[in-house]
């Protein structure tokens, strides 16, 4: 689902979160902002891939009907954080 470079994205991330070692609390911050970078990465590009599959279908766009409702979804989940 991710392309290669957004692999190498998270994979460089995760590496570096595996490679804090949990002494004391600094380091248990570190991982945790390591951590929530990745899902930050995560969070923000699924729902993205997630909407352009349902768009396509066969290799045509959906009805403008539709597409208004998966664009009211997208922006639902872009504010839910914010709720």
């Amino acid at each position: 689902m991710l392309s290669p470079d957004q692999q190498d994205f998270y994979n460089r991330w995760l590496q570096k979160a595996d490679n804090i070692v949990d002494e004391d609390v600094a380091s248990l911050i570190d991982k945790y902002v390591t951590l929530f970078i990745n899902y930050n990465f995560l969070y923000n590009i699924v729902p993205i891939k997630k909407l352009r599959k349902l768009v396509m279908r066969e290799n045509k766009l959906v009805t403008e009907r539709e597409l208004l409702l998966l664009q009211l979804i997208f922006l639902e989940l872009l504010l839910l954080p914010i709720i």
